[in-house]
């Protein structure tokens, strides 16, 4: 079944690697959805797929250089929004 998780992420120090580990972990999980940097040094994070999946996701997420865990707050979704593909936007 799949689930959508809004996730945001109050502050995060931008560090090499970041965004291409969270690229490799949604196609290897088949992760679809988006991961908005913004301009104040928050995430927003939308992302879709199966329970187990999304979960290594967030594992992934918690284990990024510049991340405090205490920062990342994920909610569930009941609204499925049909993302066809997972992106990376930088909103600069």
């Amino acid at each position: 079944m799949i689930k959508h998780l809004d996730i945001s992420i109050s502050m995060l120090t931008r560090k090499p690697g970041q965004t291409l580990t969270m690229m490799k972990c949604a196609e290897q999980f088949n992760i679809t959805g988006y991961v908005l940097f913004r301009e104040n040094a928050s995430i927003k994070i939308e992302v879709e797929g199966t329970h187990e999946n999304l979960n290594h996701f967030l594992q992934t997420c918690h284990s990024l250089p510049g991340l405090d865990n205490s920062e990342l707050i994920p909610s569930e979704s009941s609204i499925i929004k049909g993302f066809r593909q997972f992106s990376i936007v930088d909103c600069k």
